[in-house]
C-alpha cells in the first residue's frame, strides 16, 4: 500500500501541474489581427449651403462597401482593437425645391477607431458572439455635387470629425489560431462643416458656408481573423 502511496503522489503532482500549465495558458490573452470588407447601406443625408435659397436639401448615398483592418488584444472575455477602416458610396441625386437634380458625387470616410468588445462562448460549439462599441476620428470627403450642365451645386468638402459605432460580430474557429465570420456595423460620423465656393447663375459664383449633416451607414462584412 506505501509502495503504492508513493507511486501515486508523483503522479498526481505532475497531472496538477499539466493542469495549472494548461489553465495558465487558456487564460493568457494574445494579440491578433483581423481583415474585413463589405456592403455599406447609408441613411439619407442632408446638405445646408448658405448661398442657395432653397436651404436644406437632401440627397441619397447609393449603396456602397466597406474595407479595412484592425489589431487587438483578446483579454479572454473582452478585446481591445485599434481599427482603420474605409467606407464609401456614390451621390447620384440632390433632391431641391425646383425637383430632383442629377449630380455626380460621392461619400468617403477614413477613420481610426479604438474598439472594446465582449465575447459570448457556446458550450462545444466553435462559435463566438462578441458585442462592443468604438469611437475615434474620420476624415470624411464629399467630392463637389455637379449637375449634367456643369452647375455646381455644393462645392467639395473634406473635414476631420468624430466618429463611433456600435457592433455585433460572429466568428467560427477553423482552427487554433484562424477564424471566419460576420459582422454587422452601424457607423454614425458627425455634422461636417466647411466653406466652399457654388454657382448662382449662368455666369455668377459665390462664397458659401457649407454643412452636411451626421451619417449613418450599416454595414454588413465579412472578416478573417487570425492569432498571432
Amino acid at each position: 500500500m506505501k509502495k503504492q502511496i508513493l507511486t501515486l503522489v508523483p503522479a498526481l503532482l505532475v497531472w496538477n501541474f499539466s493542469l495549472a500549465e494548461e489553465s495558465a495558458a487558456t487564460s493568457e490573452g494574445a494579440f491578433y489581427g483581423n481583415v474585413f470588407g463589405g456592403f455599406a447601406v447609408f441613411g439619407d443625408g442632408s446638405v445646408d449651403v448658405a448661398a442657395n435659397p432653397s436651404g436644406e436639401t437632401d440627397f441619397e448615398i447609393e449603396s456602397g462597401y466597406s474595407a479595412g483592418l484592425l489589431l487587438g488584444y483578446d483579454f479572454g472575455t473582452f478585446r481591445l482593437e485599434g481599427e482603420f477602416s474605409h467606407i464609401t458610396g456614390d451621390i447620384d441625386t440632390l433632391e431641391l425645391d425646383t425637383g430632383d437634380a442629377d449630380v455626380d458625387s460621392d461619400f468617403e470616410s477614413n477613420s481610426l477607431m479604438i474598439n472594446g468588445l465582449f465575447d459570448f462562448d457556446f458550450d462545444n460549439i466553435p462559435l463566438t458572439l462578441s458585442l462592443g462599441a468604438g469611437i475615434g476620428a474620420s476624415k470624411v470627403e464629399y467630392s463637389s455635387m455637379v449637375d449634367v450642365n456643369d452647375f455646381t451645386l455644393v462645392d467639395d468638402i473634406d473635414e476631420t470629425v468624430l466618429i463611433y459605432q456600435g457592433i455585433i460580430r460572429g466568428s467560427y474557429a477553423l482552427n487554433e489560431r484562424a477564424s471566419l465570420g460576420l459582422s454587422y456595423r452601424y457607423v454614425v460620423t458627425e455634422d461636417t462643416s466647411s466653406s466652399g465656393t457654388v454657382d448662382t447663375g449662368a455666369t455668377t459664383t459665390a462664397d458659401s458656408d457649407i454643412e452636411f449633416d451626421s451619417v449613418g451607414v450599416s454595414l454588413f462584412e465579412i472578416f478573417f481573423s487570425y492569432d498571432f
